[in-house]
C-alpha cells in the first residue's frame, strides 16, 4: 500500500495561528514566515541611506508594540524587526559641528492596510519615536541629531491582509554647528523664599499685580460663606504683605462678596478692586491713596 504525502504548509499555518491565539486574543497573525530582508543595515555620513523589504502578511492584527519585542518575537512571527546602525565620525561629537536627522519611512500599497512604526534605541531600550496613523499608505519618523548606535525599527502589522511594506532610512546632515539658544538679560526679576501673605485668611485662586512703583498687590476670594475678599500689598519686594483696608475687612463697603477678585493699578497710581458678589454682580472699589481708602 502506498503512503500519502501531505503538504506541511497547512500544519505550519495552523501552528502559527495557534501560537498567536496563545499570545493573546487580541493578536491574529498568519505571516509568510519571511522577515525583513535584509534584516539590518548601516548608514554613515558617506553612505547615507539603506532600505529593506518588509515581511509579507497574509492576515495579521497586532494592537501594541509591547506584544512583540525581539526577546518575545525572535522569529518575527508577530512583528517585523529591522536593525539600523548609525555610524558617525567622532561619535556623538559629530552633532557638535553638524545639524541633521535620520528619517525612517515605511510604505505599502493600500490604505485598507495599517502598519505602525516604532523606533527603539538598543543601548538603553528606550522608545525614541513612533508613527501610528490610520487610513494612510506610509508612516514616517525623524530622529533629530540621534546618538550613534543601533536602533530597532519595529513594524507592527496593526491590521494587515495580503500585504508587505518597503522600508528606508536616510541620514540628512549639514556641516554647520547647531544654533545656540539665545541669551536674555534678567530684567531685574529674581526668586526668593516663599512669603505667606495671610496665615489666617486663606484665599483660593489668588492674583498678583506689580504696579509702576514696584509694589506687589495680591487679592483672592475667601469664599461666599465668608462674604469676604481681600487686598494685600507689599512695599518691600514681597518680604511682607499687609491688608490695605483700614478695618482689615473687605474693601467694598456694599454687598457681601467672597467670589473671584481682581486688582490692578493705573499710570496715576489709582487702585481698582473688583469682587464677584453672590455669583450675580461684580462690586468695584477704587482708591486714590495707595489702597488706604
Amino acid at each position: 500500500m502506498s503512503k500519502q504525502h501531505v503538504s506541511p504548509r497547512p500544519v505550519l499555518e495552523a501552528t502559527i495561528l495557534l501560537t498567536a491565539i496563545l499570545l493573546g486574543a487580541s493578536t491574529l497573525l498568519i505571516p509568510s514566515g519571511r522577515a525583513a530582508s535584509p534584516s539590518s543595515g548601516t548608514i554613515t555620513d558617506t553612505s547615507t541611506s539603506t532600505s529593506w523589504t518588509g515581511q509579507f502578511y497574509a492576515a495579521s492584527s497586532v494592537a501594541l508594540p509591547d506584544q512583540c519585542p525581539p526577546s518575545l518575537d525572535p522569529l518575527n512571527l508577530i512583528c517585523d524587526h529591522f536593525f539600523l546602525t548609525l555610524s558617525l565620525p567622532g561619535g556623538a561629537s559629530f552633532w557638535q559641528t553638524h545639524v541633521g536627522s535620520v528619517v525612517i519611512t515605511i510604505q505599502w500599497t493600500s490604505s485598507d492596510n495599517d502598519f505602525d512604526l516604532y523606533i527603539y534605541r538598543q543601548s538603553d531600550g528606550q522608545q525614541v519615536a513612533s508613527s501610528a496613523s490610520g487610513g494612510t499608505v506610509s508612516e514616517q519618523v525623524a530622529l533629530q541629531s540621534p546618538l550613534p548606535g543601533t536602533y530597532e525599527v519595529r513594524v507592527v502589522p496593526f491590521l494587515v491582509t495580503l500585504s508587505d511594506y518597503a522600508g528606508t532610512a536616510q541620514l540628512f546632515s549639514v556641516n554647520q554647528p547647531p544654533t545656540q539658544n539665545p541669551t536674555f538679560p534678567t530684567g531685574g526679576l529674581a526668586f526668593s523664599p516663599a512669603t505667606i501673605v495671610d496665615p489666617q485668611r486663606t484665599e483660593g485662586e489668588p492674583l498678583n499685580h506689580i504696579d509702576k512703583y514696584g509694589n506687589i498687590w495680591e487679592t483672592g476670594p475667601w469664599g461666599f460663606s465668608t462674604a469676604q475678599g481681600f487686598v494685600a500689598r507689599s512695599t518691600d519686594n514681597g518680604d511682607s504683605f499687609h491688608i490695605v483696608s483700614p478695618n482689615g475687612l473687605r474693601p467694598n463697603p456694599a454687598a457681601s462678596g467672597g467670589g473671584d477678585t481682581d486688582i490692578i493699578t493705573d499710570d496715576q497710581g489709582f487702585t481698582y478692586f473688583a469682587d464677584l458678589e453672590a455669583l450675580a454682580d461684580v462690586g468695584v472699589a477704587v482708591s486714590n491713596d495707595g489702597g488706604n481708602n
